[in-house]
C-alpha cells in the first residue's frame, strides 16, 4: 500500500499488504496485476502465472491459496478471496460489471460466471470459466508499422531450422500476429464519444501497437470484432521499437491513459537462445518510461469536483455520472472513506454508479507534442513521441532527453481512428 500524504506525487507511506505471490518459481512475465474495483465493493487483481499461499504479514490467518486464479480483497477489513481462473497481464470489469482478461496470444477473453458457481452441482462439470471471443481467433492479425527486430528474424529461422528450441508461431512468420497482448481494458469514459464506449483496447508491446476491439452481445456469450475502419490497420502503432504500451486506465477526465514501459527489447529471458542473449541488454531502459493521453482533438478537460468537495446530493448525480471512472471515485470514496448518508437515487437508479469499479486515477499533466516526420503538429492524428516519463513518482528523461527538456525520437505513433490525438503527460 502507497499514500502521497503531502501531494509531492511521492509515496510517504509504504506498507506490505499481502505477501506469497511467486515463491515457487517467479515469472517476470506474469507478476500479479490489474487493480480493479467490484460490482461487490472489493479490489480484483490478476494473479497471472504468479500465485501462491497467500497471508498478510503479521496476522496468523489460514493462507489463501491462489494457483490459477485471480483474487480480490476488502479494502477496509483486507479481508482475501480467491476468485476466478486467471489468465496474464490484463483484466478489466465493464459498465454491467462483466470481466474482460488476456494472455500473450489470446488477446481478449471474457470470464463467464463466477468462481462461486462452479461447485454448486457436483454432478455437473461446468465448462471452463474463461472463453476467447475475438471474432478473428486468439492470435489474430496486427499490423505493426515498425520493423522486425533483428534478434527476432534470425530466432525465427533457427526455430524452424530446429536449431534452437521453441515454438514456430505465425506459420513460421518473425511477426504480423499477438504476441505480447496486454492490458486488456474496457473504456468506460466519456471524452472519446459513444462509439467508443465499451470497446476493449489491447496492447501488444511486441508489436509497439495498440489494438481496439467492439464487443456486442447477441447471445450468451460476447463477440470482438474490429472496427469497420480499422480492418486493416490498428487504433494506435508506432514506426519505434521502444514504444511498449502494456496497460491502460480509464482517467477521470473522461479520456483513456496508456502505460508505456518504453524498452529496448521486451521477451521473456527464457524464450532468447543463449547464442542471441549475449548480444542483447534485456535492462535497456529499465529505469525510463511513459504515460500517454488519448483524447479528442482539441480536448480540454472539464472542472469536477472531488468526492469530498461534494454535498450528499452532488455525490448521488455522481454516481450516475456518463464517465465511469468518476462514478468509481466516487463510490470507492464512499466505501473507504468517511461514511455518508443513506443515498436515495431515484427511480431509474444510477446505471454506473450501481456497477462500480475502481480504476487507474492518474493526475492531469501538461500535453507535449512534437513536429513528425511528415511535418504534421501537435492535434494532427500522427504523432511523434517524446522521450520522458515518470519514475518512482518523479520526473525521469527517456531515452534522447537532454538537460534542455523532452527530444523528439526517430518515429511516429499513428492513430488509426480519425479525430483523436496520442499525447505524452508527465508531472
Amino acid at each position: 500500500f502507497f499514500k502521497d500524504t503531502n501531494g509531492d506525487g511521492v509515496a510517504d507511506t509504504q506498507r506490505k499488504v499481502f505477501t506469497g505471490f511467486g515463491r515457487q518459481r517467479l515469472n517476470v512475465q506474469g507478476i500479479f496485476n490489474s487493480l480493479r474495483w467490484g460490482l461487490d465493493n472489493r479490489i480484483h487483481g490478476a494473479t497471472a502465472h504468479n500465485g501462491g499461499d497467500i497471508t498478510r504479514p503479521g496476522t496468523d490467518g489460514k493462507p489463501v491459496s491462489l494457483r490459477g486464479r485471480d483474487f480480490s480483497f476488502d479494502p477496509r477489513t483486507l479481508d482475501l478471496r480467491a476468485e476466478s481462473s486467471t489468465a496474464q497481464h490484463g483484466m478489466s470489469f465493464d459498465n454491467e460489471g462483466r470481466k474482460f482478461v488476456c494472455s500473450n496470444s489470446s488477446h481478449l477473453q471474457a470470464v463467464m460466471y463466477d468462481a462461486r458457481y462452479a461447485g454448486r452441482n457436483r454432478h455437473y462439470a461446468m465448462p471452463g470459466q474463461r472463453v476467447s471471443i475475438a471474432a478473428d481467433g486468439p492470435s489474430a492479425e496486427v499490423y505493426r508499422l515498425s520493423p522486425d527486430e533483428p534478434w527476432r528474424i534470425v530466432r525465427t529461422r533457427w526455430r524452424i531450422a530446429k536449431a534452437v528450441r521453441g515454438p514456430v508461431e505465425g506459420g513460421g512468420r518473425v511477426s504480423g500476429y499477438f504476441t505480447a497482448a496486454t492490458g486488456v481494458t474496457i473504456y468506460r469514459g466519456d471524452a472519446l464519444g459513444a462509439g467508443l464506449l465499451g470497446n476493449a483496447f489491447i496492447a501488444d508491446a511486441g508489436s509497439n501497437l495498440i489494438h481496439r476491439k467492439r464487443i456486442r452481445y447477441d447471445a450468451v456469450q460476447p463477440v470482438g470484432a474490429r472496427p469497420k475502419d480499422e480492418q486493416k490497420r490498428e487504433f494506435i502503432a508506432s514506426t519505434d521499437n521502444w514504444f511498449r504500451p502494456v496497460q491502460f486506465a480509464n482517467g477521470p477526465d473522461g479520456c483513456l491513459y496508456v502505460a508505456d514501459m518504453y524498452r529496448e527489447t521486451i521477451e521473456h529471458p527464457w524464450s532468447i537462445p543463449e547464442s542471441i542473449k549475449k548480444h542483447l541488454d534485456l535492462n535497456s531502459g529499465n529505469n525510463r518510461g511513459r504515460i500517454w493521453r488519448i483524447a479528442p482533438k482539441g480536448f480540454k478537460a472539464r472542472q469536477r469536483k472531488l468526492p469530498g468537495e461534494m454535498t450528499t446530493a452532488e455525490l448521488a448525480g455522481a454516481l450516475g455520472h456518463a464517465n465511469g471512472c468518476g462514478a468509481v471515485v466516487v463510490r470507492a470514496a464512499g466505501q473507504i472513506g468517511r461514511a455518508h448518508s443513506r443515498i436515495d437515487v431515484g427511480e431509474g437508479g444510477a446505471a454506473r454508479g450501481a456497477h462500480p469499479r475502481v480504476v487507474g486515477v492518474a493526475r492531469p499533466g501538461r500535453a507535449e507534442g512534437r513536429p513528425c516526420a511528415d511535418g504534421t503538429e501537435d492535434g494532427a492524428a500522427a504523432w511523434a513521441a517524446a522521450g520522458g516519463g515518470i519514475r518512482g513518482g518523479q520526473k525521469d528523461r527517456g531515452r534522447g532527453a537532454g538537460v534542455g527538456g523532452p527530444q523528439v525520437f526517430g518515429g511516429s505513433i499513428s492513430t488509426g481512428a480519425d479525430g483523436f490525438t496520442v499525447a505524452r503527460k508527465r508531472e
